[in-house]
C-alpha cells in the first residue's frame, strides 16, 4: 500500500474510531444527567471537565513530540521514560491543585467531590498511552483505537455497578472511569508488546526534549485559552447570543476533532510530498464547500427565514466563518509541527492570539459584540495567512476568490449587490477547482521551506 493509500485508510479509520469514542462519551453524559438531574448533572460533569483538563495538560505536548520520534532507534526507550517522569510530576501537581480546589469548594462532600477522589487513579493511569509510537509505526488502526477504549469501558462498568445501588452514586460514577482507564492502560501495554519496563519513569537529564514538548503545549494551552475568552465576554455584553454561540462550538470542536486524526498521521508524513498534497486538497475541500455553505445558508434565510433567524444571522455568520479558518488552521499547524518548526508558529500564534485578546477586549469595554466576533475572525485569518507563508504556501485565486465569497456573504448578507458579487467569486472558485483540482499553490519557496523544516 502506497503512502498516500495508507494516509487515505488511516484518516477513515480515525474519524470513525474518533466519532465512536465521542459518542461513548456522550452517552455517559447523558448516564449522568440520568442519574444525578441536571442540576446534579452541573457538579459532577464540571468534575469530568477538570479529569480531561488534567490529561490535556498533563501530557505537555510529547503525543505530538512522539509522532515525530522513530520507536526503533536506540535511545527512544530512555526518552519515553524521562518523557513518563515529567508527565508524571505535572499530573501530580495537578491532581494536588484539583483535590484542593474540589475540597474548597464542596467541603469534602457531596457528588462532585465524591467523583473527584474515584476517578483521580484515571489521571495516572491515562500516562499509559501508546498511541503516538504506534502511529509512528505505521499501525493507523491500532494507534487509533488503543485512544477509544476507556469511555465503552467505563459505560460498561457503570451498568454493572447500577446492579448494585450503594454504588450507584457519585463515587460508582468515578470508579467506572478510572476502571476505564485501567482497561485502555492493559490494552495498550498489550498492543506495544508487552514492554513493561517503559512504565518506569526515568528522571534523567531532558531540558532540551522538555522545552520543546512544552512548545507543543503551550500551543494548546493559549488556544484553549483564546478560545474561552469569547463566551466569557460574550456572556458579559451579549447573554442572549451566548447559547448560540456555545453550540456552533460544539460543532465546531467536533469537526476539529475528526481534523485531528487526520492531523496525527500528517504530523509523520509532513515531510513528504505526498503529506503536503493531502493537505492542501483537504485545506482546499473546506474552502470551497464552506464557500458554497455560507452562501446557501444567506439565500435560505433571505427566502424562507424567520425575522428571528434575520437578526441573528449577522451574529452567526462570522462565527461560522471563523470555524470555516480554524479546521485549516489546525491542518497547517501539523504541517509545521511535523517539519519542527514549532517555534516559529508559536510566534504567531502568541500574537495573533494576543492581538484577538486586546482588541476583543477592547470590543467588550465598548459594548460592541458583533465587532467582537469580526476581530476574532480577522485575527485568526491573520494566523492562518503566516502559517500558510511559513508552509510555503499560497491561494491560488480561486482560492482568494473562495474566501473573498465566505466574507461578503457574512458581512453583506442582506445587500443583494454583496450576494451577487458573492455569487460571482463562488463561480470563479469552482472554475478554478475544477481546473487545478486545488486551491493553493506551493510558493517558489516552498522547497526552500521543506529543505529547512528536515
Amino acid at each position: 500500500m502506497n503512502t498516500t493509500a495508507r494516509m487515505q485508510a488511516g484518516f477513515v479509520a480515525g474519524a470513525a474510531l474518533y466519532t465512536l469514542g465521542q459518542s461513548c462519551t456522550l452517552l455517559f453524559q447523558w448516564l449522568l444527567v440520568r442519574q444525578f438531574g441536571l442540576q446534579g448533572y452541573g457538579e459532577v460533569g464540571l468534575a469530568h471537565l477538570w479529569l480531561m483538563s488534567v490529561l490535556f495538560v498533563a501530557d505537555l505536548g510529547y503525543a505530538s513530540w512522539f509522532l515525530r520520534e522513530d520507536p526503533a532507534s536506540p535511545d527512544w526507550g530512555d526518552r519515553w521514560r524521562r518523557a513518563l517522569f515529567h508527565r508524571l510530576l505535572a499530573t501530580l501537581f495537578l491532581d494536588l491543585v484539583w483535590t484542593a480546589a474540589a475540597w474548597w469548594s464542596y467541603g469534602g462532600q457531596g457528588n462532585a467531590f465524591e467523583y473527584t477522589i474515584a476517578v483521580l487513579p484515571a489521571t495516572l493511569l491515562g500516562l499509559v498511552g501508546y498511541s503516538a509510537p504506534l502511529l509512528a509505526q505505521g499501525k493507523r488502526l491500532l494507534g487509533f483505537a488503543v485512544q477509544q477504549v476507556a469511555m465503552p469501558v467505563a459505560i460498561l462498568a457503570w451498568l454493572v455497578l447500577h446492579l448494585h445501588p450503594e454504588s450507584a452514586g457519585a463515587a460508582g460514577a468515578g470508579l467506572a472511569v478510572s476502571v476505564g482507564y485501567l482497561v485502555q492502560a492493559l490494552v495498550n501495554v498489550a498492543a506495544f508488546g508487552m514492554r513493561w519496563q517503559l512504565l518506569c519513569p526515568s528522571p534523567g537529564r531532558s531540558r532540551q526534549m522538555l522545552g520543546m514538548s512544552l512548545q507543543l503545549s503551550l500551543m494548546g494551552m493559549v488556544g484553549t485559552l483564546h478560545d474561552r475568552l469569547t463566551p466569557l465576554l460574550l456572556a458579559a455584553i451579549a447573554p442572549a447570543f451566548l447559547p448560540i454561540y456555545l453550540m456552533i462550538g460544539y460543532l465546531v470542536n467536533g469537526a476539529s476533532g475528526v481534523f485531528n486524526q487526520f492531523n496525527r498521521l500528517l504530523l509523520i508524513e509532513a515531510r513528504s510530498e505526498v503529506g503536503e498534497r493531502w493537505a492542501t486538497a483537504l485545506i482546499s475541500l473546506v474552502l470551497g464547500f464552506s464557500a458554497l455553505g455560507m452562501q446557501l445558508l444567506v439565500a435560505v434565510i433571505d427566502a424562507a427565514g424567520t425575522a428571528e433567524q434575520r437578526a441573528w444571522i449577522v451574529w452567526v455568520a462570522p462565527v461560522l466563518a471563523a470555524g470555516m479558518v480554524i479546521l485549516p488552521s489546525s491542518v497547517l499547524s501539523a504541517l509545521l509541527i511535523g517539519r519542527h518548526r514549532e517555534t516559529a508558529l508559536l510566534r504567531v500564534l502568541l500574537l495573533g492570539f494576543l492581538c484577538s485578546g486586546l482588541l476583543q477586549l477592547a470590543a467588550a469595554a465598548w459594548t460592541a459584540p458583533q465587532w467582537l466576533l469580526w476581530a476574532r475572525l480577522l485575527c485568526l485569518l491573520g494566523m492562518a495567512g503566516a502559517a500558510l507563508r511559513l508552509c510555503g504556501l499560497w491561494l491560488n485565486l480561486g482560492g482568494y476568490a473562495a474566501l473573498l465569497s465566505v466574507l461578503l456573504a457574512a458581512a453583506l448578507w442582506s445587500s443583494p449587490v454583496g450576494r451577487g458579487i458573492a455569487a460571482i467569486l463562488l463561480l470563479a472558485t469552482a472554475w478554478k477547482a475544477w481546473r487545478h483540482h486545488n486551491l493553493l499553490r506551493a510558493s517558489a519557496r516552498s522547497a526552500r521551506w521543506r529543505a529547512i523544516s528536515w
